[in-house]
């Protein structure tokens, strides 16, 4: 079968999955995987319409492993919660299901077994109806699921890097390079961070050290610092109920006083937003589709006030005058791994598309002056090279602040409109820095202690004075933590009593709300 019935195959699939038809879309695209399991487009969709938590896991693992920067497979990740620590083996006999049986998905390891394998020998062919499926495969390969987004695939690349050397001289290293991104106008001249230096040769131990926690600052707050009882903050939280589906709850930032603001066993609450006049705006479900909400701060009288088909919202932010809120969202014919950015009016009039690139948009955030909005953007068109622009809503011009390595998204406006913390992936994990716009080339770490785990999702105080964000550092699961920009002050706020207790997307509530 060529290639252009195999996308013929995929575009049915997507077209059931958008109809809601799960078993036939789930039936077509296990068939695209049967003949092209990079496929991550197939990957991506098939997440969408299998029936578990761990089936949809293992499809996101898989379309990340395919490709590290596709930001909406983490964020779906991560509003799943870690891994479990591991699954119980599978024989073959349970593989190979019944006539009309779900299969078994193919976990991301297994999957790229299966690739190395055809470099390989031919081998012979099994007899009709009793090969399994890409996805039962995947379980007789490796029942073990990823931990902690691959953590320990990663340790297992190390282990074996330290063993290679011990066997032999080390080979010499290539100098890397990171690919430029499209040129755009008014796009800032990236310039050079440093100077190449040659290290003397490393000498690896012998033996692999034990693995200890990431430390991180424990320093206590000068007296200049404002009391971190001062604030409050609003934040999702998964597995404080017996759905582990996602809610909304508050927190003072000395950690004490957790209270739920919005939770419903039966509908998910996540991406919180506090404006300025104390109303919160969230997304939310209303007739099977993700939509945006406002509501007050009692968690009462919510109301949706957008009207999409599509099947992702998020990244809700509002302007600095209460006026209206700026979104990311998939509509209805477009591909789940891309959404472009709105705005719409508070009471829900006035809806407008900002971008209408067709790859990657996400994560919009308002300049405290109300006249700009920055957002991650795909700017290799398609190859999910993230980097932060920033877009004049009275011109309509857009220009690239960012040229880091790897992924960079979440960004957030510091009060005084100099700053912007975000997320990036420069130096090989998810760690939380900061630019000024006087400088936008040097990024400044603010996750100090976790650069070896996932961080994300910060948030300025009012005053500037902290950096809220999540971080995995201390276990599997994302605790808030609260920061100076500088990172040499830090204090966890929440402490997960199991692996499904995620807590992210904090956005302080302004004084006196």
């Amino acid at each position: 079968m060529g290639n252009e019935d195999v996308q013929n195959l995929l575009k049915s699939g997507i077209a059931a999955a958008k109809a809601r038809n799960k078993g036939e879309a789930r039936r077509l695209l296990e068939q695209v995987l049967e003949l092209d399991d990079s496929n991550e487009a197939a990957w991506m969709w098939l997440a969408s319409v299998v029936d578990t938590p761990r089936e949809k896991r293992i499809c996101l693992e898989n379309v990340i492993e395919l490709n590290p920067d596709n930001v909406r497979a983490r964020e779906a990740l991560a509003q799943l919660g870690p891994a479990p620590q591991s699954a119980a083996p599978v024989t073959p006999t349970q593989a190979s299901a019944p006539t009309g049986a779900q299969p078994a998905l193919r976990s991301a390891a297994a999957t790229n077994q299966a690739r190395a394998a055809r470099s390989g020998p031919p081998e012979t062919a099994p007899a009709r109806g009793s090969r399994p499926s890409p996805l039962a495969r995947s379980i007789q390969r490796n029942p073990v699921l990823f931990l902690g987004g691959g953590g320990l695939a990663i340790l297992l690349i190390l282990v074996g890097v330290v063993l290679a050397f011990n066997q032999s001289a080390p080979p010499a290293v290539a100098q890397n390079t990171v690919a430029a991104p499209t040129a755009r106008a008014n796009a800032p001249t990236a310039r050079p961070q440093g100077t190449i230096v040659t290290l003397p040769a490393v000498v690896f131990p012998t033996t692999t050290p034990a693995l200890t926690s990431t430390p991180f600052p424990t320093f206590t707050p000068s007296p200049t610092l404002t009391p971190l009882n001062t604030y409050k903050l609003v934040f999702t939280g998964e597995g404080r109920n017996t759905t582990n589906q996602s809610d909304l709850y508050t927190i003072s930032a000395d950690g004490t006083g957790e209270r739920p603001l919005l939770t419903e066993s039966s509908k998910a609450f996540f991406s919180p937003a506090v404006s300025n006049n104390g109303q919160l705006a969230y997304v939310s479900v209303a007739e099977d589709k993700e939509q945006v909400f406002v509501g007050d701060l009692s968690g009462n009288g919510g109301k949706a006030i957008t009207k999409f088909n599509g099947e992702h919202l998020s990244g809700v932010n509002w302007s600095s005058d209460n006026s209206k809120i700026a979104f990311a969202a998939s509509a209805s014919n477009d591909d789940p791994t891309t959404r472009e950015i709105y705005v719409i009016n508070a009471d829900g009039s006035g809806q407008q598309q900002i971008t209408n690139n067709k790859v990657e948009d996400s994560d919009p955030a308002w300049s405290p002056d109300g006249k700009s909005l920055v957002y991650a953007e795909d700017v290799s068109q398609g190859q999910h090279f993230l980097q932060l622009t920033q877009y004049d809503l009275a011109s309509k011009s857009a220009q690239t602040l960012t040229n880091f390595s790897g992924a960079n998204y979440n960004p957030a406006w510091s009060p005084d409109g100099k700053k912007i913390a975000f997320v990036s992936t420069k130096d090989g994990f998810p760690n939380v820095y900061y630019i000024s716009l006087s400088d936008p080339f040097t990024a400044n770490l603010v996750s100090v202690g976790g650069e070896r785990s996932n961080n994300t999702t910060p948030a300025w105080s009012p005053d500037g004075t902290y950096i809220a964000f999540a971080s995995n550092r201390d276990g599997n699961a994302l605790d808030l933590y609260i920061a100076t920009p500088d990172g040499l002050f830090m204090k966890k706020l929440t402490n997960s009593s199991n692996a499904k207790d995620n807590s992210y997307g904090a956005h302080f509530i302004p004084a006196a709300k």
